[in-house]
């Protein structure tokens, strides 16, 4: 770690990171949005780093059981600063509605391809307006709401931002840490990109790096806001990037979102990349992470985004099946006149088709073996 981040770290008077994300007491969450033209609010618990995390793409798909006027009168609100305006189609969608320049609604395509949904930053920044959008719990309500709707999330993008004197995030600190290879992440290659100014030397326009393909599956971005935003020299703005991107990690990070908040965001975020101080183990996901990044992202350990693998045990599949199979199973039944012998061929096929799990769980109950004593996909099967 260079100098300078160590004497920003160090101005705190500690190396432990803040919590960042976390609802303060009584129920209610701290104000986290700011608009684009203005600094994001802080998010540290302390207010010694300049930390800030937002929503800053929405992309997500409807296919029924709702209208285009009920999925443009839910985005808009009440209170429309501008009204929706009529375009051409894309992707297959003859028609469009745009409101503000920054959200669009995709519609009139194929029968299965319903209303699709594009919200940019700048779109994310006006729902928050439309909407009253304040808090963190205020978006995780507006989300899930889309979800009880049936909203299928192609992609998700959360900005976490380090602004002001007292950021901890340095690009060539960044740069260094992975060439030198101290960092473990599930992507296995970083795209650089620079943008100079002609003449001698140049003038640096924009830097950027990218962290996993950008068109698919999860990736991070970091790259200099300030430049992007044409600050004058000598400001610090550096923004990363978290994208889920498709049909399993756009929805999935959708519903981490709305589980846990922008922890759980700064916990994914961490799990896909973390930089680290070089130690002595062998294994280098046993490094400590560098007291930059973990002062950046905030005290909270690494854990998959898609959650750990659920152990079911035979007691739960039993209750599973009362809640969610008797009724189908009763209309089997009377279907077949109370016969239980189709019933019976239908359960001799899934005892064909045990996998390993499904004989774990006979052994809790049954102990090694005892599921060898019914051998229904034996003779049954049909």
């Amino acid at each position: 770690m260079n100098n300078t981040v160590n004497n920003r770290i160090a101005k705190q008077g500690r190396l432990s990171p803040p919590s960042i994300g976390l609802p303060d007491g009584g129920g209610e969450s701290r104000s986290v949005f700011g608009r684009v033209d203005a600094d994001p609010p802080r998010l540290s618990n302390t207010g010694a780093l300049n930390t800030s995390v937002c929503i800053d793409y929405v992309r997500f798909t409807i296919k029924e059981g709702c209208t285009v006027d009920f999925i443009c009168g839910r985005i808009g609100g009440n209170q429309q600063e501008a009204e929706w305006i009529g375009l051409p189609g894309a992707s297959g969608y003859r028609l469009r509605r745009c409101l503000g320049g920054y959200v669009n609604v995709f519609y009139d395509g194929a029968p299965d391809q319903g209303v699709h949904v594009e919200i940019s930053g700048k779109g994310c920044r006006d729902i928050e307006a439309w909407h009253g959008l304040k808090t963190e719990a205020d978006w995780q309500r507006w989300v899930a709401g889309w979800l009880q709707d049936g909203a299928r999330f192609t992609r998700f993008d959360v900005a976490f931002d380090d602004i002001g004197p007292n950021g901890v995030l340095d690009m060539g600190v960044i740069k260094q840490a992975w060439d030198d290879g101290n960092v473990t992440s599930r992507c296995k290659k970083a795209r650089f990109l620079h943008e100079k100014a002609a003449g001698c030397g140049g003038e640096l326009l924009s830097d950027t790096i990218n962290f996993g393909s950008r068109s698919s599956g999860l990736s991070a971005t970091v790259y200099n806001k300030a430049k992007e935003q044409l600050q004058e020299a000598g400001s610090h703005w550096l923004r990363v990037e978290m994208r889920g991107i498709g049909n399993k990690q756009g929805h999935a990070l959708v519903k981490a979102f709305v589980a846990g908040g922008f922890a759980r965001m700064a916990v994914a975020l961490l799990s896909h990349l973390d930089f680290k101080e070089p130690g002595a183990d062998s294994n280098k996901s046993r490094w400590e992470t560098a007291a930059w990044w973990s002062a950046f992202i905030g005290s909270v350990e690494k854990a998959p985004l898609f959650g750990a693998r659920v152990v079911r045990t035979v007691a739960q599949v039993r209750e599973w099946v009362e809640k969610q199979v008797a009724p189908s199973l009763a209309v089997l039944f009377r279907a077949d006149c109370g016969d239980l012998e189709p019933l019976l061929g239908v359960i001799g096929r899934g005892d064909a088709r045990l996998r390993l799990r499904h004989q774990a769980m006979l052994a809790a109950v049954l102990g090694p073996g005892g599921q060898e004593a019914f051998p229904l996909g034996v003779g049954r099967v049909v």
